[in-house]
Formats: C-alpha cells, structure tokens, sequence
C-alpha cells in the first residue's frame, strides 16, 4: 500500500520547467530528496516495485533535465573566491564520463557543502551524509577548487545540490570523490547510490588483531553530538541501517611491537563515519582517530582511511577507478612487519595497486 501511494505522488514530485516551482528553489531540491528518500527505504527492505523505480527515475530525469535547460551559464570565479591552497596537493580529475567525474580528493581537503543551503546534499537520499558545516577560516574546500577548476558547470555554484558532489569524504580521508556535472547527472548518480548499486571500496589501518576473512558489521548508527561540539556516530537499536562489509585483513607489527591490521572494507551504505564508527565498536578503531579512540602514531601522520575502488553505472557502461595509496599511507604500509607470508603478499598488493 505504501508503495502504491508513492507511486501515484511521484509524477507530481519533482517540478519541471512547466510546473509553478522554480527549478533551481529548495522546493525543488526537497522534492529530489523525498523522491529518493522513497526509493533507498523500499530498496533497503526489498519491496521496491518495478513501476516505483521506473517512475522514480522518470521523475528524477525530467526534474535534472529541467534544472539543466534553465541553468545560466556561470561566469568565471572572482578573486574573492580563489582557490588558496597554500602549496598543499590539489584535487585533479581522475576519469570522466557520461557527464561525472571522478575526482582525486587529497587528505586535508573538505568536501561538505557550502553556508546557505538547505542541506539537499550529497548522499542525503542514499547514504545519510551531514548537514550544512560551518567553515574554518583557511580550510581546503572542494567545492573552491570546483569553484575555480570548473566553474562554467552552473551546478558548481548550487549549494543546495552540493556543488555536484554526489557523496562525500572525510577531511582526511583520501581517495575517489564523485562529482556530476550537471543536475540530471547529479540525480542519475544519487539513485545508484540509493539503490546501492555504486561499489565503493576502501583500505584501513586498525589497532589490534582483526578477525580475518570476510565478515559484515551491521550495527545500526546514529549521529550525535561530542566533545567541542564535533559530530560523531555511536551504535544505536534506534539508528540508521548500516552495513559494512570487510573483504580481507592481513595482521601486522610496528617497530614497538604494536599489533596492527590491515583491512580492506567495501561499503554498502554511507553513514557519518561509517566504517571509523563499526571498527571502533568492535575495539579496533581506526590508527590516526583521535575522535573514535585511536589517537596519533609514529608511523602514521594521520587517520589512515582511503577510498581506493569506485565503481558505477553511468548509463552507457561502468566506469570503474582504483585509486593507489597515497604516499604517506603507502610509506606508512611499508614500514610494517607482515605476521606470515600472507599478510606479506597481502601488503604486496596493497602497494602494487597502480
């Protein structure tokens, strides 16, 4: 019944050129949101019809497609926003297709969207990300380097669509960040993260002996607030489904004797600080976290967390991106000591990934 009755209110849903709300209105972004609020619901608990889904899509395509023709193309970026990076590494585009990018983000940049918006961001529909943040004076932004790199895309100046961010990463988190480049591309990609068809993979360092193979962390998550005023997520019976999937764990040792664990995780959904909230629930937070437990290492300047596989349907094919470890991450993976060959070839990979 439920599906039903959504069904018959999706055609309404999302405005077009034709319909009394302006394309570009937070009305409009809302829409977006509660069309695929409907559809990650219904697809999470698999009871999403076939004829939600079509109209859905439909719905979502015709609202993009209008919000593209109405769009003014955006003029180039003043002074007053340019992209100060202070000498540090800047994002660079890793692939492009079918209208999105997949975006290099460095550790240290933030990719939240900007002051002023309504919080119709990113994974909202598909994956829960963040609301609105307020912004540190000097803080590395993604959005200003779209600003500055890309800004003849009308979407880049659209706080409320997240600048075409289609999800996001944490400000030291390092690796694949997807950016669309228009509103129809924006709203094909949020619904296959909805429908969690996007495969996003990611390399970790954790204290202690994880339990290897594969197994999945399913603990539900809520968002609250901590210390100083910071985010965080906490397992709660009352929270947001989530589901991480560990792939592989190769144990290793520090210089100091430390046990350490390699781990490689695929996300199935995309809660706040997801996979640094379901390792440190199990005792083993992420090397780097101060905010989950961890804190500092000798041989690790920061979290040790990295988006290294993106995967996605674009329509006409996959587009399909492995990420290498960074430098620092890599230096820092080199330096331990392999408990058996395994965990020795396991790190072998990890290195050789180019």
């Amino acid at each position: 019944a439920i599906a039903a009755a959504a069904v018959r209110r999706l055609p309404s849903a999302a405005p077009d050129a034709a319909s009394g709300v302006p394309v570009e209105s937070h009305e409009g972004a809302r829409a977006e949101v509660n069309i695929l609020s409907v559809v990650e619901a219904l697809s999470a608990v698999e009871r999403l019809p076939a004829d939600l889904l079509s109209s859905a899509a439909d719905a979502l395509r015709r609202c993009g497609e209008a919000r593209d023709s109405s769009s003014v193309v955006a003029q180039p970026v003043d002074g007053g926003l340019k992209c100060e990076t202070g000498g540090a590494e800047e994002p660079c585009i890793l692939a492009e297709r079918e209208g999105v990018c997949v975006l290099w983000k460095p550790p240290g940049w933030a990719a939240s969207v900007a002051s002023g918006g309504d919080g119709g961001s990113a994974e909202r529909a598909s994956d829960g990300p963040r609301g609105l943040q307020k912004e540190s004076p000097g803080l590395l932004q993604v959005r200003h380097w779209l600003a500055q790199r890309l800004g003849q895309h009308p979407i880049v100046q659209d706080a409320n669509a997240s600048h075409g961010l289609v999800h996001r990463l944490d400000r030291d988190t390092s690796g694949a960040l997807l950016w669309a480049k228009g509103y129809a591309s924006l709203h094909f990609a949020r619904l296959q993260f909805a429908l969690r068809r996007i495969r996003k993979g990611y390399l970790c360092a954790v204290r202690g002996r994880s339990r290897r193979g594969s197994w999945l962390l399913q603990a539900p998550l809520a968002e609250v607030e901590g210390s100083q005023g910071l985010s965080r997520s906490i397992v709660d019976p009352d929270g947001k489904p989530a589901k991480t999937e560990v792939l592989e764990v190769g144990h290793f040792t520090t210089s100091n004797g430390d046990n350490i664990s390699l781990v490689e995780i695929r996300l199935h959904t995309g809660r706040m600080h997801q996979i640094r909230a379901h390792m440190s629930h199990v005792g083993q937070p992420l090397i780097g976290d101060s905010l989950y437990g961890a804190g500092a290492s000798p041989w690790c300047s920061r979290i040790f967390l990295h988006a290294w596989n993106l995967m996605l349907n674009v329509g006409s094919g996959h587009l399909h991106v492995v990420m290498p470890l960074p430098t620092d991450l890599g230096q820092g993976a080199a330096s331990l000591e392999p408990v058996d060959i395994a965990d020795r070839m396991m790190v072998g990979r990890w290195l050789a990934r180019r």
